[in-house]
């Protein structure tokens, strides 16, 4: 439970703790259960918490909002933000040099198989083009799909 600072019916200030609550108002004794208890008297209010929406990480960013009344309680309010191009195309090329370090580090599982003492099988061959693919399949970096290693 979180509080908000109160003046003319309007937040003033959020997120409270309890502990500001109490460092106001240090003559007065508060519950445990703080939740419970009517503050607007004090000039606060308990906040209920909401989930927040869905959105696209790749794209969007959430951040809390201001508390607003809904039938006569608090409640937790969350605002969408579209990302900016730039910071778009940054994200993109981490994921992207993320699944390309997974992919390097499946090909260096395998790379003492491509030593020039032995023989690569077909499969194997296979495998390892499919890795050294990745990059090129249409849902990449966000939707891979990895070839199975042979046994």
């Amino acid at each position: 439970m979180t509080l908000a600072k109160l003046k003319d019916g309007a937040v003033e200030k959020y997120p409270v703790t309890l502990n500001q609550l109490k460092a106001e108002f240090p003559n007065t004794s508060f519950p445990k259960n703080i939740g419970s208890v009517d503050l607007t008297p004090f000039g606060y209010a308990n906040v209920v918490s909401s989930a927040q929406p869905t959105y696209n990480a790749n794209t969007e960013t959430i951040t809390e909002g201001t508390p607003v009344v809904a039938d006569g309680v608090w409640v937790q309010t969350w605002q969408k933000t579209n990302l900016s191009s730039e910071k778009i195309a940054e994200l993109k090329a981490r994921r992207e040099a993320a699944v390309r370090t997974q992919r390097d580090a499946r090909l260096a599982d395998t790379d003492y198989l491509a030593l020039s003492d032995s023989t690569l099988t077909d499969a194997m061959k296979t495998y390892r083009q499919a890795l050294r693919d990745v990059p090129a399949q249409s849902g990449f970096p966000d939707n891979i799909t990895w070839p199975t290693k042979p046994s």
